[in-house]
This record gives structure tokens, C-alpha cells and sequence, in this order.
């Protein structure tokens, strides 16, 4: 039986009296995810669990605090921690891995104009290897396996790699090699056009090496481009210039997002209180959404608004219908 409204706020009154002052991560969360659930009358054990083992896309094993099938994920912290704070260390090694093989390439003297599309297509090869876009460490295991230890044939590898990448697989010859056509079509622009043979020395192999074992599925490509922009203001200007570092705070882009579409989201989310209809009208409006960027440098404008828009899209599935009604808990876009 569904609870009042009245009772459901006087329940998270109380809640939030008892947790204001709760500050420890470990002591304090088994206790806040049950009383939470007891807000709404749900008995936790019947829905959700503790420390759910997972397998990350990498191989190895991580653990999801508060897991419920279908419907939510929970990475408790601290008070006074962020998901964003606990992920600097991770973002700030990845930023330095990529500076390094920037200015490896650099000061081999590289041709400048094609060198921020060489880097843009490494960084691709280095997320897409831990994120699900290629079969776990594909790229890493060429890099480490099929060149030569002084790294003097890498550029030549490269090439095939990203000649392969841009070539579907229905229309690639028979004589590939194993190892290239393990690499799936990337369907797009990316790897359209050939790009000159970059050369590589034993150091220099080594730096890409470095990059391709860092496991690229914890770091925030939003907090990755505000950090890179930093790591290059502190070098040279000129660099900076040409590998177009142009990065946009989450703050400004707000500011930005606020006005031109975010403050009416929402305050007609806040109009649409439980009405089906008019929340369902709203998914649609928000599902819309085109969002341009005339001058991206490293993106972090589109990541930003795209994460927003799409938090808000999600988030409308998980408000009460009011009136509840048997069987119809949540408000469902058709």
C-alpha cells in the first residue's frame, strides 16, 4: 500500500535530522540507504543490495556500494568527498601520459598541422581499448606485441591501424593479419583521412606504451580537459596554440546552458509536478535537445551539456505518478 504524501514528508523530515551531522562513508551508509528506502515504505533487502561484485570492461573486479537491479547504482562517499575530487589522481596521470606523448611527438618535429589529429585519434585508440568500444586491451596488446622493440616501425603500424578502423568489415581483404582485423570499423570521419608516417624511437615507444596501459575507463573527460588545458598553459604557449586546447569550465557552461534552455526545463519540471502527461510532453522536449559548439576545442562544452541534458532526461522516469495507480509506479515515454 502506497503511503501518503503527508507521511512520506514527515518520514524524510526525520530522515534528514538524524543524518545531518553523519559524515563517515564506511560507519555511516548501511544505515542511511535502509532509512532512506523507509522514507517510501520499501524494505531495502527487497530490492537492493550491498557491495555488488561487478566485472569492469578492463577485467577486474570493482564494487558498486548500493546496487538495484534495473534502476540504481550508489558510490557512497564521505562527507566533504565528491566523485569528481576522488578521480583527480587517476585524471591527472592520464593528463601527464598524454602531454608526454604530445611533446615526444613535438620535439621530433612531427608536421604541426597534423598533429593535434594524430593525438585526438591516440586518445580515441587509449578510451576506446577500456570503455567497450574494443574488445578489452586490443590496442595496448598490438602496440606491446607486433612492433619492434626500438619502437622504428610503430608509425608504419599506426597507419594500418587506422586504415583498418576506417574500412568496414565486409569490405577488408582476406590477407589482413589476425591481429589487425580484430580492430572494428569506427564508423565517421575519424580515421578517414591518411595522415604522414609519424617515427618512433625507443623512448618515444616507450611514452605510447605508458598511455595505452593506463586503464582509460576511470578518467572524466570533462575533468580530463580541464586539466589538460592547465598542463599547457604551464608549457608552451605556442604548443598549447596548435594542439587547440581551447577548454570551457563546467561553470561557465551553466552559465551558458542555464539561460538557453536549463532554467525552463526547469521550472516547467517543477510545473509538471506527478501529471503524466505533461512530464512525458517534457521527455519528448528534452530528448530534442540539439546542441551545437561552432568553436569545440577538446569538447568539454558538448560532454557537459550533453551529461546534464541526459541526467534530466533519465531522472523524469523516476517521478511518482500522482495518483499512484496498480502496477504503475514510475512515468513511462512511450
Amino acid at each position: 500500500m502506497a503511503l501518503s504524501w503527508n507521511e512520506i514528508r514527515s518520514r524524510a523530515t526525520v530522515f534528514a535530522k538524524d543524518y545531518k551531522s553523519a559524515s563517515g562513508e564506511i560507519q555511516d551508509y548501511a544505515d542511511f540507504w535502509t532509512d532512506f528506502f523507509n522514507i517510501f515504505g520499501v524494505r531495502r533487502r527487497s530490492v537492493a543490495s550491498y557491495q555488488k561484485a561487478v566485472q569492469k570492461i578492463n577485467g577486474h573486479t570493482g564494487w558498486i556500494d548500493l546496487f538495484w537491479p534495473g534502476v540504481l547504482l550508489v558510490e557512497h562517499k564521505s562527507k566533504g568527498e565528491d566523485l569528481e575530487s576522488a578521480s583527480v589522481p587517476v585524471n591527472k596521470k592520464a593528463v601527464k601520459l598524454v602531454v608526454d606523448l604530445y611533446r615526444a611527438l613535438y620535439d621530433g618535429m612531427y608536421q604541426k598541422e597534423y598533429l593535434a589529429q594524430l593525438m585526438v585519434r591516440l586518445v580515441f585508440l587509449f578510451f576506446a581499448d577500456d570503455t567497450g568500444i574494443f574488445e578489452p586491451n586490443i590496442f595496448y596488446e598490438y602496440l606491446l606485441y607486433i612492433p619492434k622493440e626500438n619502437g622504428e616501425d610503430l608509425g608504419a603500424h599506426l597507419g594500418q591501424i587506422f586504415q583498418i578502423l576506417n574500412t568496414p568489415e565486409d569490405k577488408r581483404q582476406q590477407e589482413i593479419s589476425e591481429d589487425l582485423n580484430a580492430f572494428p570499423y569506427v564508423n565517421g570521419p575519424l580515421f578517414k583521412d591518411p595522415l604522414p608516417l609519424p617515427f618512433f624511437n625507443k623512448e618515444m615507444y616507450r611514452e605510447i606504451i605508458r598511455a595505452a596501459e593506463f586503464d582509460w575507463g576511470a578518467v572524466s573527460p570533462a575533468i580530463f580537459g580541464s586539466m589538460f588545458q592547465s598542463v599547457m598553459e604551464a608549457g608552451d604557449k605556442d604548443m598549447r596554440h596548435d594542439f587547440g586546447a581551447h577548454y570551457t569550465s563546467e561553470k561557465n557552461i551553466l552559465k551558458v546552458i542555464d539561460g538557453l534552455f536549463l532554467d525552463e526545463i526547469k521550472e516547467e519540471l517543477k510545473a509538471a509536478a506527478q501529471n503524466s502527461v505533461k512530464l512525458n510532453a517534457l521527455w519528448a522536449k528534452i530528448a530534442a535537445i540539439k546542441l551545437f559548439d561552432p568553436a569545440c576545442g577538446c569538447g568539454n562544452f558538448l560532454v557537459v551539456a550533453y551529461g546534464i541534458s541526459y541526467c534530466l532526461f533519465l531522472g523524469m522516469a523516476l517521478v511518482p505518478l500522482k495518483p499512484y495507480q496498480k502496477g504503475e509506479y514510475y512515468v513511462r515515454h512511450e
